[in-house]
């Protein structure tokens, strides 16, 4: 008996969870670190001329739980191979077992099967098989873009619903209508509707036109405060357009609550269009520093560490 309360207790000791971070995702990372009284552990990451890079942890793991924290979207071919680093030091390390927490993953719109002449692909597919043959036995992301890119990880994985998040942030909204912007994100859009007991709709989009309303929806839409839900807003495109549709038929205002706020540089040149829109609402999925004034960020880090939470004592 005392033997066996021993080696719980050695166990114990030897299962704590370490928080590990590369050259982005930092302040989420420390968030969690600080929920889950875990230790922060930078790596030393260094970057030659050719583009390599080395990555160091200067601590051993030996025994611990590792759960890097690591979004891939800045420089999304880059950021996949500091990731596969980050999980190969922490293994080197002897962490006992890694867990990625990718809180965006690039790629996950490329999700259609691509074919080509002698043969059919998918990015997100590919991505994921280089992410399961690494050190990585678990992976947790928030907001997936579609059921096609969660089924392309064939490993544990968990996706965060943001849904009672931005629920919760909106729940005294004033006459509200949640919108749609095309089929792709009409079950998120639904499901916000439904915890907030009001009516949606879903818009019709299409590159060549912009963005449509069916003609039964059309009377919905005045004197209505539109709230407009997608998981990505990127150069700005869909939510715009979206807008200026709502706007013509006669919306009273304009909010978008966006999961990822990826915000490539093309965004900028339809800046002077955003006026439309009063708040763009995102998450911290995404670390920006100088968002305009239009934009509100929700912390995600207490929804990823309990999540984490029934991840470890499982």
């Amino acid at each position: 008996m005392l033997s066996s309360r021993n080696d719980t207790m050695h166990e114990k000791l030897y299962q704590k969870l370490k928080i590990i971070v590369g050259t982005n995702s930092q302040k989420i990372a420390q968030k969690i670190a600080f929920y889950q009284n875990a230790e922060y552990i930078q790596a030393a990451v260094q970057r030659f001329s050719n583009g390599e890079f080395s990555i160091q942890l200067h601590t051993s793991l030996y025994g611990n739980k590792a759960i890097i924290v690591h979004s891939i979207h800045r420089n999304v071919n880059d950021d996949i191979i500091e990731l596969l680093l980050l999980a190969n030091a922490a293994q080197n390390a002897g962490a006992s077992k890694i867990i990625a927490i990718i809180p965006y993953i690039a790629y996950c719109r490329q999700d259609k099967q691509l074919q080509c002449e002698y043969a059919v692909t998918s990015p997100i597919n590919t991505i994921a098989k280089i992410i399961k043959a690494s050190a990585i036995e678990c992976l947790l992301t928030v907001d997936i873009h579609s059921a096609k890119a969660r089924e392309a990880f064939d490993m544990r994985f968990y996706n965060i619903d943001t849904t009672d998040l931005f629920a919760s942030h909106i729940r005294n909204a004033d006459n509200p209508l949640i919108i749609s912007p095309d089929l792709g994100s009409a079950k998120r859009s639904k499901e916000i509707a439904e915890k907030l007991h009001c009516e949606h709709i879903i818009m019709k989009k299409d590159r060549s036109i912009g963005t449509a309303l069916k003609q039964s929806d059309i009377k919905a839409i005045l004197n209505k405060n539109c709230i407009i839900v997608d998981d990505i807003i990127d150069t700005g495109w869909t939510v715009i357009n979206a807008a200026e549709t709502l706007i013509k038929y006669g919306a009273k205002t304009i909010k978008a609550m966006i999961s990822h706020a990826v915000l490539s540089q093309n965004m900028l040149f339809a800046s002077h269009k955003i006026h439309t829109i009063c708040e763009i609402i995102t998450t911290s999925t995404i670390a920006h520093t100088n968002l305009p004034k239009y934009f509100k960020v929700l912390d995600i880090s207490k929804t990823i560490s309990r999540k984490i939470s029934e991840i470890t004592n499982n």
